[in-house]
């Protein structure tokens, strides 16, 4: 049996202990330059230095063994400051002390050598007696040593109260992001549950939680804030099938689908919200109630009062895709950067406006959304920048307006558009700048208008074999600035011959 290992002293293993903590997190240069300036400081040191260079026989100049010992004293405090800095906790305080205490040495070693060489190095020669007014003199320079030695303590110990109040600074801020972050997932989650209930009260105060909860998000999570704006459009897009009243002018969804299939298929089975009535015999789903349809306009008129003024809502995402407008109002509300879309999406009702709005360097999406309403607007929309398109679009409402439109940069896209039904107006619109196309547009059935409409700069292309003009395109044309600028097919020039653009139109892409 083999004998038991007597166990360390409390000293050896503190000191293990100390070693353990130092070693692993000490490798590479600070153990070199803590092995370099211990030989320097040794080589140097007085008088041992003296008696190596006489046994030498070297001329030996007095400053030598002092900036060795500068030296040593300089590596050591490189040395030990590495150590410091690998290490996993901070070095003890009394230690930062002593090593302050020999970087201050060595500065006044450095200076005074300086100062002695200067003055052309002066052989010492000290006093033979020591008379009261020497004593007083070195006692005054011991104090003086003494209280340099201290402030140098005081400045180590400042330091480090300092260092320990930033790092609880730091950590007091982190743990406040963490509670703001738990204190917001606590309120959304709320608010959330909220647009589940039974009752449109408490969804409504839903709608309005979540939307002050984002307007409170921390000003570096913006990511919060599209985090309820996701909620808010998802809401939008849940099934929804909006009262036969609200159809005026339209076919209804029945008679829709059995007409192009397209769009009005969504509303079969529509309207399970919580607020939808039973399904009568041969009904298509249930309709929707006042309640649900007053808590989709509140989601409606939140998100566009937020686009209006300049809050963090721009800038971000919105997702459309399929939601039935059956009112609303976006007028005025600004999409600026950010990806914006309504595909699909179906405007119905008595009126939508967009009135004011603006998209400027917005990726926004109108694609094969259905504008049957009787009232659409886009009076006074400025469209500047980024890319709106509106392909396969289906306007078939009775009055539909870009009144007093600009189109001042950017692309915006009418390619394959139908124009079916109502009156659509481009009068007073202004093109100035970017492309606007009308690819493969159907304009049938349709009354649509030019009138008064301005093409100064950019470029606008008619690219359709639909044989229907729109009225007060061509006074608006003729005087185009520069001329060429418009791009009209053969069947719309006054001649109807000719399939090549103008001279100076530039390609589409």
């Amino acid at each position: 049996m083999a004998p038991e290992t007597p166990s360390p002293s409390p000293v050896r293993r503190r000191w293990r202990a100390m070693v353990a903590r130092v070693v692993p997190r000490s490798r590479g240069w600070p153990w070199a330059a803590l092995a370099g300036g211990a030989v320097l400081g040794g080589a140097g040191a007085w008088p041992l230095a003296a008696a190596v260079w006489d046994t030498l026989g070297l001329t030996r100049p007095p400053l030598a063994p002092l900036a060795l010992t500068v030296a040593g004293a300089v590596l050591a405090a490189a040395g030990t400051a590495g150590l410091a800095r690998r290490r996993a906790a901070p070095l003890p305080l009394a230690w930062l002390i002593a090593l302050a205490w020999v970087v201050a040495a060595g500065v006044v070693a450095a200076l005074t050598a300086g100062a002695w060489l200067l003055l052309d190095t002066p052989a010492w020669e000290p006093p033979e007696v020591l008379r009261p007014r020497d004593l007083d003199a070195v006692a005054t320079r011991a104090f003086a040593i003494v209280a340099g030695l201290g402030a140098v303590a005081l400045l180590v110990i400042n330091y480090r109260r300092q260092r320990t109040t930033e790092a609880e600074n730091d950590r007091a801020e982190v743990a406040a992001a963490r509670e703001e972050t738990r204190l917001f997932t606590e309120r959304f989650d709320t608010a959330s549950q909220k647009l589940g209930s039974e009752h449109a009260a408490v969804r409504l105060a839903g709608v309005h939680a979540l939307a002050h909860l984002a307007d409170d998000a921390p000003h570096d999570r913006d990511e919060l804030v599209q985090m309820v704006i996701d909620v808010l459009c998802a809401y939008l897009r849940m099934p929804y099938r909006p009262e036969p009243g609200h159809w005026p002018g339209v076919a209804a969804p029945e008679e829709g689908a059995a007409s192009d299939g397209r769009g009005a298929a969504r509303f079969e089975g529509a309207g399970a919200g919580p607020d939808a009535e039973a399904a009568g015999p041969g009904d298509d789903g249930p309709l929707a109630s006042s309640g649900l349809r007053e808590v989709r306009h509140t989601v409606i008129r939140v998100i566009g009062d937020r686009l209006r003024a300049d809050t963090r809502w721009r800038g971000k995402d919105y997702d459309f895709t399929g939601v039935v407008f059956d009112g609303g109002d976006l007028h005025g509300a600004v999409f600026s950067g950010g990806r914006v879309v309504f595909n699909e999406a179906v405007f119905v009702g008595r009126r939508m406006t967009f009135n004011g709005a603006v998209f400027a360097g917005a990726q926004v999406s109108f694609n094969e959304a259905r504008f049957l309403g009787r009232r659409l607007s886009f009076r006074g929309a400025v469209f500047s920048g980024g890319r709106v398109t509106f392909h396969e679009a289906e306007f078939a409402g009775r009055r539909m307006a870009f009144t007093r439109a600009a189109f001042c940069g950017g692309r915006v896209s009418f390619d394959r558009a139908v124009f079916s039904a109502g009156q659509l107006s481009f009068d007073g619109a202004r093109f100035s700048g970017g492309l606007v196309t009308f690819e493969d547009t159907r304009f049938s059935g349709a009354e649509v208008t030019f009138d008064g409409a301005a093409f100064s700069g950019g470029q606008v292309a008619f690219d359709t074999s639909s044989r229907t003009r729109p009225d007060g395109l061509l006074p608006a044309v003729e005087a185009a600035d520069p001329p060429g600028s418009v791009l009209l097919p053969a069947a719309w020039r006054p001649d109807g011959t000719g399939t090549a653009p103008a001279a100076g139109t530039a390609p589409l892409d």
